[in-house]
């Protein structure tokens, strides 16, 4: 389980690299965005190649946890729009106490992997003693052969929020991540209700060949109808394993998304995936691996259309046995709750991790994402999260951590924007905490 949180130019500014500086932590907004789909990995590929790993995973692992944590945040809320739906806790500096317990079960096997997880955050604000917000989430996703010629990928996952969060959609989801809402990207008071699913089907043909077949939806529902989205889509398609490291793509898939807001059409994405994907390590000890991935998509809206090119790619580097990092490029399509058009989006991240001893460690990620809306609205943005952890066990069962988080995004206009979503949020935070984990069954899974 992880925790899981621009304008067009050719040319950065200064403040630009002050903030790409500052935001080498980036991590996306998890569950509020109903994002295009990424071409599945078949998992039966004879001669797929996959990123090294820095452990060996315990074949069946359930564990308990606890967090106590204190911090404080500094928020410059620089949007004064009538109608903006501001909070005290998310628009002012302010400290707090925050609570976590969380459940995760995972079962990890060569044929079968199962996880799941469930939990619930609260947070105590000097600025509001009298209501005490709590997050809840859980989810579960499988993966697992059928038979010989068949394999199945599934996840499915919920959550509540007292607020809405608004994220840059930097890392794309995943069928091992239980999707966590984040306090930390909280932008309007407003009680937000999330769940989601997907499951893709494949069948290896020959040693070469398979099909796969999908169905994903996802469901953001709130007080405002203008913040509530529920998006739907399914694919299929032909995949060939030319080479051990490339592959040829034909798909076609199709995905709509309404929004409930009155005279709004709805707006749909036609994917025709005649891609091509290339991943393998690119040194001789196999600790650096470059892939890439390219498609296209056509989007319609109200009889309007655009077609734009869409992909990924990422570069991977375990620098020891206990450090590992990497480098993300994603161009995609994505639809919000609050934001009345999709945004094509270009985003770039980095995370690191490792451990300086067996006790004491550092995990931290970054990026940018600019994005521009497709269709109707004509509307740029910027976002970047950020956030780098320090921690230490005192104990095999306590650890304690040190965080700093930055967070900010800013459009360049209120057109395409619901009433109450503010175009401009720039928080950062430090945080403290104490915690207690214990596995209730199997062993107790070492930090990487």
């Amino acid at each position: 389980m992880k925790r899981i949180p621009g304008r067009n130019s050719s040319v950065l500014t200064g403040k630009w690299w002050a903030r790409i500086a500052a935001g080498m932590a980036l991590m996306c907004a998890p569950s509020l965005a109903v994002a295009q789909t990424p071409p599945p990995q078949d998992p039966l590929a004879p001669n797929a190649v996959t990123p090294p790993v820095t452990r060996k995973p315990t074949p069946q692992n359930l564990s308990f946890g606890l967090f106590v944590t204190e911090g404080m945040d500094f928020v410059n809320w620089t949007d004064d729009r009538p109608g903006v739906i501001t909070d005290n806790r998310i628009s002012q500096n302010s400290m707090f106490s925050g609570f976590n317990a969380s459940l995760s079960y995972s079962q990890l096997g060569d044929q079968k992997s199962y996880t799941a997880a469930a939990g619930a955050d609260l947070r105590y604000y000097t600025l509001e003693p009298a209501v005490v917000p709590s997050n809840f989430y859980g989810g579960a996703a499988i993966s697992t052969r059928l038979s010989k010629r068949i394999a199945l990928r599934g996840s499915g996952n919920f959550g509540y929020s007292p607020f809405y969060s608004f994220g840059s959609f930097l890392l794309p989801s995943s069928v091992n991540e239980v999707r966590i809402p984040s306090s930390d990207q909280n932008i309007a008071r407003m009680d937000t209700y999330t769940s989601g699913g997907s499951a893709t089907l494949f069948w290896l043909l020959n040693n070469r060949s398979s099909i796969y077949g999908g169905y994903s939806l996802d469901y953001v529902t709130t007080p405002n109808a203008a913040y509530k989205v529920f998006s739907q889509g399914a694919n299929v398609g032909f995949q060939r394993q030319m080479t051990r490291y490339f592959n040829l793509r034909l798909g076609y898939g199709y995905r709509k998304s309404e929004q409930y807001v009155l005279g709004l059409p709805y707006f749909n994405v036609h994917t025709i995936d005649t891609g091509v994907g290339y991943r393998r390590p690119i040194s001789s000890s196999r600790r650096t691996t470059l892939g890439l991935s390219a498609g296209s998509s056509l989007l319609s809206q109200g009889g309007l259309r655009a077609f734009t090119v869409t992909g990924d790619a990422s570069l991977t580097y375990q620098m020891k046995r206990t450090w590992s990092t990497g480098v993300f490029y994603t161009r995609g399509i994505s639809k919000v709750g609050g934001m009345l058009t999709p945004f094509v989006t270009d985003s770039v991240s980095g995370n690191i991790s490792g451990l300086w001893s067996r006790r004491f460690g550092f995990t931290g990620s970054g990026g940018l994402s600019l994005g521009s809306s497709a269709l109707l609205f004509q509307n740029t943005y910027d976002a970047i999260y950020a956030s780098g952890r320090f921690h230490y066990d005192l104990s095999r069962h306590v650890p304690v951590y040190v965080e700093y988080v930055y967070y900010q995004y800013e459009f360049s206009q209120p057109g395409g924007l619901a009433a109450g979503f503010p175009m401009s949020v720039r928080r950062s935070g430090i945080r403290g905490g104490l915690g207690w984990s214990t596995p209730l069954v199997g062993q107790r899974l070492d930090r990487q």
